[in-house]
């Protein structure tokens, strides 16, 4: 049967931010049973739905949120609350994660797809865990998760039906750095324009600080995990309720959720146990002109999490306006030179103008910062000079 209110884990974030290295170090705690996006379609065909009942077009179901004026979080945490899919419905399902190959890291799921029944949102992923506990012999008292990426959104909702959900963030010129300038293929796909990976970065770090502060969910930033092993791990357990590892647990390195040696999913290069080596890549390999576009629309999210932004204020419009994406998108869901339309650009400054003037209004905060949070934190953080000191930068 599926499990209780509370049993559940969810580990999510950004793609490229470390949410895969997390999964695979709470699997091995013999209390816990992680899949690796075992089913991404569930997420994607929910949202789907919820888009074109309200006549919403998108080019990915899960977007970045920024500017999104046509519903509020909570209208979509109603809906996947209460929407029942069909028969129908849930055969495109099945047919659509039979054919997803692209991302999809745990295909032993395909073969227990026909055992599914149609139902809310919540009814087919505890069935999907339950499922998944049943694939991997988990304990029956275990606690039984996945990882996937990009889907904060639903993480309000999850929260609210008991699921321990886990966000890992990532030093955001670092992300782009794996995504976009990786020596190796890492499986995320086609070039994406880099504004949109930054957008879809501030809406993971909003929806993270936003239930971090209401102490809901729990934060973890990848660089803490790797410089300070045993107090992010032990941060980890604690918020799950789970005794902690024992000190010789990763003595061995990590392995999979089949018990093999995993020797990490790094671009670069393979890994051993919890190494700090992909840390900093991208002052070697990042751009200058990117590192700097980042540093400039990431500002506000990167002071908050104790990140440095060398961003100056007499320089934001210069590289605002002057940036340009070093490729083409070869993504075919994007046009060409999406990262810098005038209106896009217009809207990075306009944003950073509004956090230094302040809003009122709570409904455009949320269109404008996505969390009323994280909102406010950066705009009592407005005025600092940005020359915070984080350890990991020196």
């Amino acid at each position: 049967m599926p499990k209780k209110n509370g049993e559940h884990i969810l580990v999510t974030g950004c793609y490229r931010s470390g949410t895969t290295i997390v999964e695979k170090i709470i699997n091995m705690h013999p209390k816990a049973t992680i899949a690796s996006q075992p089913f991404p379609i569930l997420f994607f065909i929910f949202k789907e739905q919820f888009n074109e009942i309200r006549g919403i077009k998108r080019r990915y179901p899960l977007d970045h949120l920024f500017l999104e004026t046509n519903y509020k979080n909570q209208d979509f945490v109603k809906f996947i609350q209460e929407y029942s899919i069909d028969k129908k419905l849930l055969s495109e399902f099945q047919a659509r994660m039979r054919d997803y190959t692209e991302g999809l890291w745990t295909p032993g799921i395909i073969e227990v797809l026909d055992q599914l029944q149609p139902g809310t949102f919540f009814d087919i992923y505890k069935n999907l865990l339950h499922l998944i506990a049943t694939m991997y012999s988990a304990n029956e008292d275990n606690l039984v998760g996945s990882k996937e990426v990009l889907i904060e959104e639903y993480t309000p909702a999850m929260i609210e039906m008991g699921v321990k959900v886990i966000f890992v963030v990532r030093d955001p010129r670092d992300m782009i750095t794996s995504l976009n300038f990786r020596i190796r293929d890492n499986r995320t796909g086609e070039n994406r324009p880099i504004l949109y990976s930054l957008r879809a970065w501030r809406k993971s770090v909003a929806f993270a600080y936003a239930a971090a502060t209401r102490k809901e969910g729990c934060l973890v930033r990848y660089e803490d995990l790797v410089s300070s092993q045993w107090n992010t791990i032990n941060t980890i357990t604690h918020y799950l309720g789970i005794e902690e590892f024992k000190d010789d647990a990763f003595d061995d390195g990590i392995v999979d959720q089949n018990g093999k040696g995993w020797k990490g999913n790094s671009s670069f290069t393979d890994q051993n146990g919890i190494s700090g080596n992909s840390l900093h890549k991208y002052k070697k390999y990042l751009p200058q002109d990117i590192r700097k576009f980042i540093e400039v629309v990431c500002a506000p999210e990167m002071r908050l999490l104790g990140y440095i932004s060398r961003a100056r204020i007499d320089e934001v419009d210069d590289v605002i306006e002057s940036y340009r994406d070093p490729f083409e998108s070869s993504h075919s869901k994007f046009k060409q030179g999406y990262s810098h339309t005038q209106d896009r650009l217009k809207r990075e400054k306009e944003r950073l103008i509004l956090l230094k003037k302040g809003i009122d209004d709570a409904d455009k905060q949320r269109q404008w910062f996505i969390a009323p949070e994280i909102y406010s934190a950066m705009s009592s953080m407005n005025g600092q000079n940005g020359n915070n000191t984080d350890k990991t930068d020196r």
